[in-house]
């Protein structure tokens, strides 16, 4: 992943599939970075937004790991 400037917002986004990777395209356009979590690394989501965890949404480990990553 290119480096991003210093203080560039990072959304992270529960969930792998269709919605999440249409979401790219405008983040890419407002300047924010997607972190997707996601069930599996062959989500929809994968192969647009190189940002990405996987596992479970119902994990709360999971689900703060992607919080630490974030900024909104």
């Amino acid at each position: 992943m290119p480096d991003l400037p210093e203080g560039t917002p990072k959304v992270g986004i529960i969930g792998g599939g269709q919605l999440a990777r249409m979401s790219q395209q405008p983040a890419i356009a407002l300047g924010v970075q997607l972190h997707v979590l996601a069930d599996s690394e062959h989500d929809s989501a994968s192969q647009v937004i190189p940002a990405m965890s996987v596992g479970a949404a119902k994990d709360a480990e999971a689900i703060r790991a992607l919080a630490d990553r974030s900024t909104w």
